[in-house]
């Protein structure tokens, strides 16, 4: 069994792979534990590989008496890769993972999260990079702070319509900029990428992922946990390549 961890900015996920690469369970905690991580595993890994997209410090050398195999931004990757220095390794992971998930060479994952990312692969140009914008979340939190009046409010879609422009009060008008400044981002930067990668598959992950897949256009699909598949393809790439 091998155990992938993957250490983000809100959530530490975990998840257990058979050799042949089914996904067995996963979890999620709020914070990095390696007693709750240990008390979840069904059964001690051979294996643990994993990455830190936050930063966390210290971090474990081992978990159940196995070492942690840390991947970072200097991989090997599987693809060609000239990218200046702060690359997240969870946007490269994410597009690892996608390409287990679509019959595409050509792949951009949208993650919508913390920050709105666009991460894009070609079969022939490597990693192709792709937006930093601010997340749903991060939208509303940054009215409430540069203003004196604005509240803070939670990300919420729920009652609002896409169709009808009018609101009745500031956290309507607020929850609707946001939402719909976002969409927007999204489905102008989709037309941009189809212009230059016509066969790209685009898959939408990250905690707000599914509330903006309702909105888009068929053919963007909704994908989790591509951050760990990401994990498990490339132990499965390092491996191949070592013993090859």
């Amino acid at each position: 069994m091998i155990l992938a961890l993957d250490i983000g900015n809100t959530r530490v996920k975990a998840a257990c792979f058979s050799s042949s690469g089914e996904m067995l369970c996963d979890q999620a905690w709020g914070s990095l534990s390696v007693a709750a991580i240990e008390h979840w595993l069904p059964e001690p890994p051979k294996h643990v590989v994993a990455s830190n997209s936050a930063n966390v410090n210290p971090l474990p050398l081992s978990i159940a008496s196995v070492a942690v195999s840390w991947l970072d931004f200097s991989g090997p990757w599987p693809f060609a890769l000239n990218y200046g220095s702060g690359l997240g390794v969870d946007r490269l992971l994410a597009v690892l993972g996608a390409l287990e998930q679509t019959t595409s060479k050509d792949v951009c994952v949208i993650t919508c999260g913390t920050c709105l990312t666009f991460s894009a692969l070609s079969s022939v140009d490597g990693f192709l990079g792709g937006i930093i914008a601010p997340g749903l979340a991060m939208r509303l939190t940054a009215m409430h702070q540069g203003t004196g009046s604005l509240p803070l409010l939670d990300a919420s879609w729920e009652g609002l319509s896409l169709e009808d422009p009018r609101t009745s009060q500031s956290e309507e008008s607020m929850q609707r900029g946001a939402f719909i400044g976002m969409l927007q981002q999204i489905t102008d930067e989709i037309t941009l990428w189809r212009k230059r990668y016509p066969t790209m598959a685009f898959l939408l992950n990250g905690g707000d992922g599914m509330t903006f897949a309702n909105h888009l256009e068929s053919g963007i699909f909704a994908a989790s946990k591509l951050e760990l598949i990401g994990l498990y393809a490339h132990w499965t790439y390092a491996q191949n390549s070592t013993s090859s």
